[in-house]
């Protein structure tokens, strides 16, 4: 691992990096896809992704997905809600924001019972074990092999 890490990192950008790399440990594919549909998500997701060396075929493998699902509801929307909404732009930007939390609403409650996946914040807590043990070993000269 090549740099500092999101914790060894200072102030507002250390503490979202680490949070971006328990989010994508534990959530991976599904912020992925949903960070395509907030403003700004998917140059954000894009950049902690990259930082935090998130694996590269489930990276390209969501974001293809997140492209298709986007294209095809954003299509969808813009035809329907041309037609539905032409004098009441209002509503159909409340329905569309309405649709997108109901779809975040369904993911999180699927994972919540079918209880796959951890908590963001188990997940940072996991990684940041997983940093202390490997820096332990590093330190203690023990060599495998």
């Amino acid at each position: 691992r090549r740099g500092k890490t999101p914790e060894q990192m200072p102030g507002r950008l250390g503490r979202a990096l680490g949070w971006a790399e328990a989010a994508l440990a534990s959530r991976g594919s599904s912020m992925i896809i949903l960070a395509r549909f907030i403003p700004g998500g998917r140059t954000a997701i894009t950049f902690g992704a990259g930082y935090v060396r998130y694996d590269r075929p489930r990276f390209v493998a969501s974001t293809v997905a997140a492209a298709v699902i986007w294209a095809v509801y954003a299509a969808v929307i813009g035809y329907v809600g041309g037609e539905v909404f032409e004098e009441h732009w209002w509503a159909g930007l409340g329905l569309g924001l309405a649709i997108s939390f109901a779809v975040t609403g369904l993911i999180e409650l699927y994972r919540k019972l079918t209880g796959r996946g951890t908590s963001i914040t188990d997940a940072k807590a996991a990684l940041l074990e997983r940093r202390r043990l490997e820096a332990e070993a590093a330190g203690s000269g023990d060599e495998v092999g």
